[in-house]
């Protein structure tokens, strides 16, 4: 338990000193004394959103089924091992 929680501290400890040693390394922004460009302005909301959903469509072609499947069999079957494993524990207590 203790090399646990001194683990998680130094990690913590070790991340916190990585940021400062990140941020002290970057150099000030080259003019514009250190301001961001203004964010484009949206002209017309419907060709934006138009835009937008055309992208959407595209990658939903591209993509559907390779990161996310759905697997409903094995969920209920998850869900109900879940519960027989919860009803046999609390009847045995």
């Amino acid at each position: 338990m203790k090399t646990t929680v001194l683990a998680m501290i130094l990690a913590c400890a070790f991340t916190a000193g990585a940021q400062d040693a990140a941020q002290a390394q970057t150099p000030p922004s080259a003019g514009g004394g250190g301001q961001q460009a203004a964010a484009p302005e949206i002209k017309d909301p419907n060709e934006y959103n138009a835009y937008v959903a055309a992208i959407q469509q595209e990658l939903s072609k591209r993509l559907d089924g390779l990161y996310f499947t759905n697997h409903v069999e094995v969920i209920a079957l998850g869900v109900l091992a879940t519960f027989v494993v919860a009803l046999w524990l609390a009847f045995t207590a």
